[in-house]
C-alpha cells in the first residue's frame, strides 16, 4: 500500500478500517485489555504490582467464584442452582490457592471466548469466512504464561 516511509492522507484513507463502531467489539476489547492488565499487575515485575494474589483472595473472590460457577452451569444446562456457600477458609493456604485458581481459570476462559468472538466479528466484517477460522488455540492466550495455572485443551 505504501512502499516508502512517507505517509500521506491517501495512504491512511486506503486502510481497510471498520466504518461503524461495534458495541460488541468495543466491550470485548476493553474486557481483554482489563484481564490482561490484571494478569500483568499480578506479577512482581509490574510497576503496578500491589501484593501477592494469594493475599488478596477474600470473601468477595469466593462469592464471585460461586456466582461464576452458577452462571456457567446455567449456560451449559439451563438449570438454575441455589448454593449455600460454606464459610470461607481464609486461614487455609490450600483454600486460597483453590480460589485463586478458580478466579484465573475463569479469566482465562473469558479471554479465550473474547478473542474467538472478536475473530468472528472481524471475519464477518471483512468477509474472510473462506480464508480464516475464529478458533484460538489455548496455548496462544497470552495470560498465565508464567505457569501459575495449567489450562488443558479439551478435545
Amino acid at each position: 500500500m505504501n512502499p516508502t516511509i512517507n505517509t500521506t492522507a491517501g495512504d491512511v484513507l486506503s486502510l481497510p478500517l471498520i466504518e461503524k463502531e461495534s458495541i460488541i467489539i468495543k466491550k470485548r476489547v476493553k474486557e481483554c485489555i482489563k484481564i490482561s492488565k490484571q494478569d500483568w499487575d499480578a506479577h512482581e515485575t509490574s510497576w503496578d504490582f500491589q501484593c501477592n494474589e494469594l493475599l488478596s483472595v477474600d470473601e468477595q473472590t469466593y462469592m464471585d467464584n460461586i456466582n461464576i460457577f452458577v452462571e456457567d452451569h446455567y449456560k451449559e444446562t439451563g438449570e438454575r442452582l441455589c448454593i449455600a456457600p460454606a464459610a470461607p477458609q481464609l486461614d487455609s493456604l490450600a483454600w486460597r490457592i483453590e480460589q485463586y485458581k478458580q478466579k484465573w481459570e475463569h479469566k482465562f476462559k473469558q479471554l479465550h471466548e473474547n478473542e474467538e468472538e472478536l475473530n468472528r466479528q472481524f471475519i464477518d466484517i471483512y468477509g474472510l469466512q473462506d480464508e480464516l477460522t475464529s478458533d484460538v488455540p489455548l496455548n496462544e492466550i497470552t495470560i498465565l504464561q508464567q505457569g501459575e495455572i495449567s489450562i488443558e485443551e479439551n478435545s
